[in-house]
Order: structure tokens, then sequence, then C-alpha cells
């Protein structure tokens, strides 16, 4: 009888392109599109430092772990502040794709990092793929291929304005003849909103919440309109100060345009 091996596939090299992101990690394979876009976040246990999480089962657990549950977000401020945790959870990441044996020693790996990172900051990045194995890198920077995978001709003599804003840094550049001619890249981005509102929260209204609420009330009433006309609400439950108690109120667009102002005044200020 003639028996299909079932055993593990193949190992092959990949072209991957890695976006380790503060807020988000995106793993792209060549011929697979986009196996892995889950939140940096990493979830191990404590004494046997064994990997119980990731991505959105990881990012779950923050503010319901117990004391014997560690979990960690490997970048802060678009800087890796924890090269193991970054290293297992990109691994854990390719390995998601379950059809697929990656050979990371054969393979070409594309990392993105802020146009203006220091050179300490891509030698981490660097440091991070060779410990994956990967021998064959490259760094590039997150507007240009944000780009070019936005369909820009970045070859073209005419300028074109990028702004990508992360979790930890809002990256500015302008594209022209196939490379960056200007740029600049701010600490101050989603992460920082994020804290501007759960800090409005807990002075003005007595409100703890978390960043999970307090983005999500950033992406629903979040605007910097001047004139609001049909002005969008949503509520927030969280702990009040005061009591301890649960407590749930109702926050309006234009007081989160107001909260939002200051970090946009920061980044005029910068600019």
């Amino acid at each position: 009888m003639n028996m299909l091996k079932m055993g593990k596939p193949k190992t092959q090299a990949k072209n991957i392109g890695i976006d380790l992101g503060t807020a988000n990690l995106l793993v792209y394979l060549e011929g697979d599109g986009i196996v892995f876009n889950e939140p940096s976040v990493i979830a191990f246990d404590y004494e046997s430092r064994n990997v119980i999480a990731i991505g959105n089962n990881a990012a779950k657990m923050i503010g319901r772990g117990h004391h014997g549950i560690k979990i960690v977000s490997p970048l802060n401020q678009g800087v890796i502040s924890d090269m193991d945790s970054a290293k297992k959870l990109i691994e854990h990441a390719l390995r998601k794709e379950e059809n697929i044996s990656i050979n990371l020693e054969a393979s070409t790996v594309l990392i993105c990092c802020p146009s203006e990172v220091i050179q300490l900051e891509r030698d981490s990045l660097i440091g991070l793929a060779q410990k994956l194995g990967v021998k064959d890198i490259f760094i590039e920077e997150e507007v240009k291929a944000g780009g070019i995978g936005a369909g820009l001709d970045i070859y073209s003599s005419n300028g074109s304005m990028v702004i990508d804003i992360g979790g930890g840094s809002t990256d500015i550049g302008v594209l022209s003849l196939g490379d960056i001619v200007v740029s600049e890249s701010i600490r101050i981005a989603g992460n920082y909103i994020d804290s501007a509102i759960i800090n409005y929260m807990q002075y003005e209204h007595g409100l703890l919440i978390g960043k999970m609420t307090a983005e999500r009330i950033k992406v629903e009433v979040g605007s910097l309109h001047e004139e609001i006309i049909d002005e969008n609400t949503t509520t927030a439950s969280g702990r009040d100060v005061v009591t301890g108690l649960p407590k749930k109120i109702l926050i309006t667009e234009s007081e989160i345009r107001d909260v939002l102002i200051e970090p946009l005044r920061l980044l005029r200020i910068r600019s």
C-alpha cells in the first residue's frame, strides 16, 4: 500500500516583509500575502518563559492577567525595548501559517523602520533578524515602503508626501526620484493620543479606563473638525476614582476633539 507522508511540509526560502510596529506586527510572505496582522503583544509564563499567547489573544489578557503571566509589548515608541520578546513574537507569527515551513537562513527579510531612526536602532533591527537566523537583511524606511504600497510612483520627479501615523511614532516624508527628499519622525502617535484620553477621563470625569477603551473612543468619536454639526457620541465604562465601583458615562465628539488638539499642537511645534 502506497501511503502518503503526512509530515511537516518541505522548508522553502521566502521573501519576507516585516513591519514591527509599536501597536501592530505585520508579516508578509511572497506568494501568500499578509499572513499576520495583529497587536505586537506576547504573553509568557513567568516561571518557564514559555509563550502562552501572541497577537490578539495576548492583547485580550492586558489588564486581566495574574502574577503567573507576563504580558510584554516588545516595542516602545517605535524602538525595540525587549529583543528576546520581539524575536519570539516574530517566530510565532511565522509559525501561525500552518501550511508553510520557512527556511529563514535562505530567506530575504525586509524590515521597516522610522525614517529618522538612529544607527543604534537600525543595528537592533539587524540584530533581531540575525537572531532569527536570517543572513540576507534589508532595512527600509516606513515612509518609502508606505508610498510603494499605496501605489505611488516614487520615481516620478513630482513630490509625493506620505504621512504614516503608527502607534509609537508619526513619520512624514516627501518622496521624489526614488528616494526620500525630506522627512521627519516624531514620537507622538496613536499611543500618545490613547494616553491623553485616559488622563482626560480620569481627571475630568473621575473614571479609570484602560488602553482598549481609550482606543475605541478614539476610533468611534475622534475628530478634529472645527464645526461639528451632527455630533457623534459613545459610552465609556470603567471604575469610579472615588468609590471604586463600575461606572458608565456618555462621551461626545466635541470633548474628544478638544483632547486631540493638544497632540496636534505639539506636532505643529515640532514641525
